[in-house]
């Protein structure tokens, strides 16, 4: 009628039908739940929850095995579920339903006296790494430390290394611990940097080597370059050594923090700079960090190794502030430390607070005693509250020590006059800088000098 073919009209409704059928299907079969499959039975002697009261096929109902380490009900003599037992104080899990052999009580699971074979195994590590650590050390060897970058922590570190190996004959070992590499270019141009570490390596050489598993045999001494600030002739500082370090230290962290396994010491990876020194140290009067501003592995390996430390900041709020937030941390690193000698009669002292060095400090006309009203009212109160801590002599905010990096050349050694002013006033801190540390170490005994060292 309507000019349909009939045709075509059964197939459209036979084609409807069919797609509602589909439909209906397809609704009915996600509204029913899916049968899980049944659950095999375990393994005889295996742990599986679902077996709890479970009739087995002679129809007593099997008890749970176990899966924690005996309490206190069970007495020494008495058999404990399926099969595990307590002998000598000695815990003894139960393995696939039968009780360990030899060889499975000497595996990283197996716990004596509640503690993990892995305990012992870094037990006997931290042992064997005392061991190595507890013999008399002769250089001073001291941390440059800040949490805040930009307060001329790295400025300080240099020209006072320098102009203790200039000025007053020190054999100075000076060690960029920071991926910035601030003190390394204050001391090598680019190209001088690239060349050494291609052939000689830096710091970033150290710990790959331990990464590597070759920490123990590497020589050290092939790292630190010591023909320092020569410009074409001898050099300038012939006392002053370096250790540079590297751009790409910055990830260093994250690959000591994966290497610390079970199998290695609880402090290990925090004492790889300080064993690595031990070739070296009778070379030198000091030796100095210049530490990151943060407190990673990195730093903890120059606090570690360090008999003392200072605290460049400038005299301002933020920069003072977390003056004792480092020393909150420094402290409970040493006694973390510290907690895992005793038990082997070996004692930490930790680093300790010598002083605290004003940076960037500005002055009104270059007059000394004319400090601005905000840092001469921050030094006071430093002063007032740390009287034995704050040095007197500071560093100033000098166009002078902004372009010493430039030319290679620390303001503590330049020969030019115009430098003379700024050289004079890191004399002056240097001068307090020794008698800090050495008249206190002149009053200390000689087994002293071993901060890892055996109680008496």
């Amino acid at each position: 009628m309507f000019g349909l073919d009939t045709t075509m009209v059964v197939t459209l409704l036979l084609a409807g039908i069919v797609a509602f059928v589909l439909a209906h299907f397809l609704l009915q079969s996600r509204a029913q739940p899916q049968e899980k499959p049944p659950r095999p039975h375990p393994p005889r002697g295996g742990a599986d929850l679902s077996t709890r009261n479970r009739p087995e096929t002679n129809g007593e109902a099997r008890p749970l095995r176990s899966l924690s380490p005996p309490t206190e009900t069970h007495s020494p003599e008495a058999p404990l579920e399926n099969g595990s037992s307590l002998e000598s104080g000695v815990w003894s899990p139960v393995v696939s339903g039968k009780k360990e052999s030899p060889e499975q009580a000497s595996s990283p699971t197996t716990r004596t006296f509640g503690r993990r074979k892995t305990d012992l195994v870094e037990e006997a590590t931290v042992e064997t790494l005392w061991s190595n650590l507890k013999h008399e050390r002769t250089a001073q060897f001291i941390s440059f430390i800040n949490f805040k970058g930009g307060v001329g922590k790295s400025t300080c570190a240099v020209e006072i290394s320098a102009s203790l190996a200039k000025h007053y004959g020190k054999r100075v070992l000076l060690i960029d611990l920071d991926p910035q590499t601030n003190a390394t270019f204050y001391l090598m141009d680019h190209g001088e940097w690239q060349s050494w570490q291609q052939t000689n390596g830096s710091l970033k050489t150290l710990f790959d080597a331990y990464l590597a598993g070759s920490g123990e045999g590497f020589d050290i001494s092939q790292v630190i370059k010591k023909d320092l600030l020569c410009h074409g002739g001898p050099s300038l500082v012939p006392g002053l050594a370096l250790l540079p370090s590297h751009l790409a230290l910055v990830l260093i962290d994250i690959q000591l923090a994966a290497k610390t396994t079970v199998g290695e010491a609880v402090f290990s990876s925090q004492a790889i700079i300080r064993q690595a020194l031990q070739q070296v140290q009778d070379q030198y009067d000091y030796i100095i960090f210049d530490c990151p501003p943060n407190f990673n592995l990195v730093t903890q390996n120059g606090l570690f190794a360090s008999d003392s430390y200072v605290i460049p900041a400038i005299p301002d709020y933020l920069s003072t502030l977390g003056i004792n937030m480092i020393q909150g941390e420094v402290t409970r690193f040493s006694e973390r430390i510290r907690a895992a000698l005793a038990m082997f009669g070996g004692t930490f002292t930790g680093p300790e607070l010598r002083g605290i060095i004003f940076t960037r400090v500005r002055l009104r006309g270059r007059n000394p005693l004319r400090f601005i009203d905000l840092h001469e009212r921050r030094m006071h109160e430093v002063y007032r509250t740390n009287p034995d801590l704050a040095f007197k002599h500071f560093v100033s905010e000098a166009v002078r020590f902004a372009e010493a990096p430039e030319r290679q050349i620390p303001v503590s050694v330049s020969p030019r006059i115009e430098d003379r002013e700024v050289r004079d006033e890191i004399m002056r801190l240097t001068e307090e800088f020794i008698s800090r540390f050495e008249e206190k170490e002149h009053h200390r005994g000689t087994d002293e000098h071993a901060w890892l060292r055996p109680d008496a």
